[in-house]
């Protein structure tokens, strides 16, 4: 590739009507001509520097003679057709220093090896420690890095820290506490946790003091740790599952509202960009309403093949605005919604248990309504409890 190749070069035709004194009068001007060829007797084809072509054309137009570009070659002329696509070089030029500058940072932080200490805990320590986005590579694995993580979360007793690509890696090894001592000396015993009637009785450790269809009360020894084995008592752990049939009141209260929901009369839309920790609103409304309103809130933020999430993402929150509207004579409260929270209240309370019937009864006042309602359930009563252990005896 030669100096015309880089900086341009034009490919001509011209037309005369004597070829040869056109091309005497071109080479006395100084004008150099490449791969001339005749294309017919008036016709000829060559190629011309490019700074020599407004030259060439003043003299064939002192002569008469015209001139007509049949082609552009070189890089100059791919320089200049690409300086007219500026988002194309754009891109290329933001992608050329990335791919410079982004081998060198950290843009990604994970960690491994942790069991009891969360993971959030330790990302959170090590942003202060200076391991977050955009940190320098070398700087992530400094010693200096790893003693002061080390520092700040006293549970790790060893701490590693590795980049792949743009992500740093923490690989972490807890300290070993050691297990506290269990003290067998006090036996312990199965007792009601509340008054039922025994259902069903699986003792795998211990010796049963009760037995199916047996009414017991709370705080009843159900399982006892000494066996009698006639000339000895022998002390053992205790493990049972005792299911019984219990019976439970649950009173629940709720008050009617004071307005009601009515047509959408407004839509607010707010958009808001966050880049790591800081939001920015695009917009300057509140998004309050002077009524009632309905707020969707949703989070986008970018996402990069392998799982990688960047600190950068778009929140959106609608705000959907509702006339208010009051009471009239046609409305009626709904007591589902009351019964459906009390059994789901039971369900939590109870430790593996279900409600086998219940009996409710609902009392509406003027501004709410009153539950009453008895359930019979089925649930595991016995819990663990010390064992009574006598060190002194007085005698009379």
């Amino acid at each position: 590739m030669d100096w015309n190749d880089m900086n341009g070069t034009l490919t001509v035709e011209i037309v005369s009507a004597s070829t040869a004194d056109m091309m005497t009068a071109v080479v006395n001007a100084g004008v150099r001509l490449r791969d001339v060829y005749e294309v017919d007797l008036l016709t000829v084809r060559a190629c011309v520097a490019r700074e020599e072509y407004h030259q060439l054309k003043r003299i064939l137009k002192k002569r008469g003679e015209s001139c007509k570009q049949i082609a552009k070659t070189g890089v100059y002329w791919k320089l200049r057709h690409w300086l007219h696509r500026p988002v194309l070089v754009t891109g290329f030029l933001i992608l050329f220093f990335a791919s410079l500058y982004l081998p060198t940072r950290v843009l990604f932080v994970q960690v491994e090896g942790n069991d009891t200490v969360p993971a959030h805990q330790i990302l959170e320590k090590a942003e202060t420690c200076g391991i977050r986005m955009w940190a320098s590579r070398a700087e992530v694995r400094s010693e200096k890095m790893k003693n002061r993580l080390l520092m700040s979360i006293p549970q790790l007793k060893w701490a590693g820290i590795n980049t792949k690509g743009c992500t740093a890696v923490i690989s972490v090894i807890e300290r070993q506490t050691a297990p506290e001592e269990i003290h067998t000396a006090a036996p312990k015993r199965i007792v009601a946790a509340r008054d039922g009637v025994v259902e069903d009785i699986t003792v795998t450790k211990g010796f049963p003091l009760c037995k199916v269809g047996q009414a017991v009360a709370k705080g009843q020894v159900l399982v006892s740790p000494y066996t009698d084995c006639g000339i000895s008592i022998k002390i053992t752990d205790v493990e049972a599952e005792i299911m019984a049939v219990t019976s439970r009141e649950v009173c629940v209260k709720t008050m009617f509202p004071t307005v009601l929901k009515g047509e959408i009369n407004e839509e607010v839309l707010s958009v808001s960009i966050v880049i790591g920790k800081n939001k920015i609103k695009l917009c300057k409304g509140s998004g309050n309403c002077s009524g009632v309103c309905d707020k969707i809130y949703t989070e986008n933020y970018l996402k990069l093949p392998g799982g990688f999430h960047l600190p950068v993402g778009i929140i959106t929150e609608r705000t959907l605005c509702r006339e208010t509207e009051s009471r009239d004579m046609f409305w009626q409260a709904d007591d589902s919604l009351v019964q459906s929270l009390a059994e789901g209240y039971l369900n939590n309370e109870m430790v593996c248990g279900r409600i086998l019937s219940k009996n409710t009864k609902v009392h509406y006042g003027p501004n709410g309504l009153l539950m009453e309602g008895k359930y019979s359930c089925l649930e595991m009563i016995g819990k663990l409890q010390d064992e009574e252990i006598v060190l002194y005896e007085q005698r009379g």
